[in-house]
């Protein structure tokens, strides 16, 4: 079975070769292709790299989902916005830092699921389009927000079993 009909549409552009999984069922546990739904909101996800490109800023999440782990900044994009407005906001947001102008780089689009809220476990799940971008210019100093905790870590040394998965 196949999930062509489903797929997002930017995956429907590339060759197998570039996407092997474009058309094909996606990762064990996302279920059949009629379980999932589309969400229609959309997120951001930035990771603030140092200068020297031998850190990176991490935030320890206070509230909501992943409380207590450590995850990139981000959420998601208000009406109007683009990802680039609502990846800016959210850095500024959740760490007190601002990007310089051209400093927030789209590296890649991340699409994951999740159950459908109020759903039985098992049942429909909901995919969701993440925008992952790379922050190397700011302004400010990180601070510690309502939503995270601010904490540069070398990227060799990153806290992958206290990270949002």
């Amino acid at each position: 079975m196949t999930i062509e009909p489903d797929s997002p549409p930017e995956f429907r552009q590339l060759r197998l070769a570039a996407a092997p999984f474009a058309f094909q069922q996606p990762v064990y546990g996302w279920g059949e292709p009629e379980e999932i739904v589309r969400s229609d909101q959309e997120y951001s996800l930035i990771f603030v790299v140092d200068v020297d490109h031998t850190k990176v800023l991490l935030g320890m999440k206070r509230r909501g989902m992943g409380v207590g782990l450590y995850n990139g900044f981000g959420g998601k994009r208000d009406p109007g916005e683009t990802m680039l407005q609502c990846a800016a906001r959210e850095l500024y947001e959740e760490s007190g830092i601002s990007a310089n102008e051209d400093a927030l780089y789209h590296k890649g689009t991340l699409y994951t699921s999740r159950p459908l809220k109020g759903g039985a476990k098992g049942m429909r799940k909901q995919m969701i389009k993440i925008s992952v971008f790379a922050c190397f210019s700011w302004t400010g100093v990180p601070i510690e927000t309502e939503e995270m905790t601010p904490q540069w870590f070398d990227i060799d040394k990153l806290p992958t079993q206290r990270m949002v998965s």
